[in-house]
């Protein structure tokens, strides 16, 4: 008899999700906020509160949505940013030299954190203005966190274009020398960072992924949902955010769901206003 055929070889594996997704709580005092962040390929998106912002980085193009107002705007990235010098038209100022020291300590200690081996790294920025610097501002930042290799996902995703900056107010030159190695640091877990200034006055901001996952996400995540008004500029957003939030003041007696969602749009309509 012929002999039986050879079994067929097994199929490979799929592979390995390469997008991601985490929830991060930052907290200053008493003040909690939670963002959530999505990742896939050159696209990625940010929740917080009621805004959704959308970098579409193959179309070189960011989109900021409210939810609640149900409108969209949509903005090139690298737009140019108004410095203050440009709004006031105030020459520089004669330049000095600032230096700015980095330390990177990785304690050696690891631990295992949302299903990551995470490492605990400390780091200090020291700056310190020259007596002819025109930024005369010192300040110390200390930051003791932790931290996992940076994903796939993160470590491949563009930067996008720096946007053009009109000339600044100072022009110092700045000294910078930096201590230990950066690849220490890779993607935060969770950290705490301590901000001193010139008045000695500790300001004191932690960070912390709640949620991290590797998976693959829907595309349509990053796209602009069906049914949205399109707004032209920030001012029409603007707009939108402050007409609803005149009708959520006139249901304000309908539950606290609608002054819960009031408070959020006022919030965005005063990030709107002041960008």
């Amino acid at each position: 008899p012929a002999p039986a055929p050879a079994p067929a070889p097994p199929p490979p594996p799929p592979p390995a999700p390469e997008d991601v997704r985490f929830k991060t709580t930052y907290t200053t005092g008493d003040q909690k906020t939670e963002t959530v962040t999505f990742v896939k390929g050159q696209r990625e998106r940010f929740e917080f509160q009621d805004m959704v912002l959308l970098k579409q980085h193959d179309e070189k193009r960011i989109i900021q949505i409210s939810r609640a107002a149900n409108t969209y705007l949509v903005a090139p990235e690298g737009a140019p940013s108004v410095s203050v010098a440009a709004e006031t038209g105030a020459p520089p100022k004669p330049p000095g030299v600032v230096t700015i020291t980095t330390t990177i300590v990785d304690t050696g200690e690891r631990k295992v954190m949302l299903g990551q081996q995470a490492r605990h790294v400390k780091t200090m920025i020291d700056k310190q203005p020259m007596p002819s610097a025109c930024d005369a501002t010192k300040q110390r930042i200390e930051t003791d966190g932790w931290y996992i290799d940076v994903p796939k996902a993160l470590a491949t995703r563009p930067q996008g274009d720096q946007p053009a900056s009109a000339p600044a107010v100072c022009l110092d030159q700045i000294n910078a020398t930096h201590n230990g190695d950066p690849a220490a640091l890779g993607f935060p877990i969770s950290y705490t960072t301590t901000i001193i200034g010139d008045d000695g006055k500790p300001a004191v901001v932690s960070m912390e992924v709640t949620e991290f996952e590797m998976t693959t996400l829907d595309p349509t995540l990053f796209e602009i949902p069906p049914g949205l008004n399109a707004a032209l500029n920030p001012r029409e957003l603007g707009k939108a955010l402050s007409d609803l939030a005149v009708l959520l003041h006139a249901a304000a007696d309908k539950g606290d769901l609608a002054l819960e969602l009031r408070r959020q749009v006022h919030q965005n309509l005063h990030a709107v206003q002041a960008g």
